[in-house]
């Protein structure tokens, strides 16, 4: 899977990626434990049989399935690793981003609050200047003072 790919996919999908591959991992794991203790049968029987070279051409295909697992293994260990540097740093990109919007609407919000603010302050003056002026004045008199 490419990195482009893998940065297409939700926190959900590397996850599911993430637990498939350990899981294989463990499978793998699994199977090599198997081959070891069969591994260790056979050991047995070659202790047992009295020609080494007998015991050779029983043990040659055991010797093969072990090497071929043990490869297999490591394919997907390796495989693992960099798919979970992969995923991690596309989380961590994701984040970034993420935060990166929501610091931006942050501040947009702040500035259109300032401005109501500022907007609601201005309108309060004015009533209270004109409430003030009421209250100093004759009401006959106002007429005069704005003419």
């Amino acid at each position: 899977m490419t990195s482009k790919e893998l940065k297409k996919l939700n926190r959900t999908e590397l996850l599911e990626l993430l637990l498939s591959k350990t899981t294989e991992v463990e499978k793998l794991n699994s199977e090599i434990f198997r081959l070891q203790t069969e591994l260790e049968e056979k050991n047995i029987k070659m202790r047992t049989t009295g020609s080494i070279a007998e015991a050779s051409l029983k043990l040659n295909g055991v010797f093969e399935a072990a090497q071929k697992a043990a490869d297999q293994y490591l394919e997907s260990v390796i495989s693992v690793d960099f798919t979970a540097s992969e995923i991690e740093k596309a989380a961590k990109e994701k984040a970034e981003a993420i935060i990166k919007e929501a610091e931006l609407k942050c501040e947009n919000m702040e500035a259109e609050t300032l401005k109501s603010c500022m907007r609601l302050l201005k309108e309060a003056e004015k009533d209270y200047f004109i409430k003030k002026c009421m209250e100093e004045y004759d009401p006959d008199d106002i007429g005069v003072i704005w003419n």
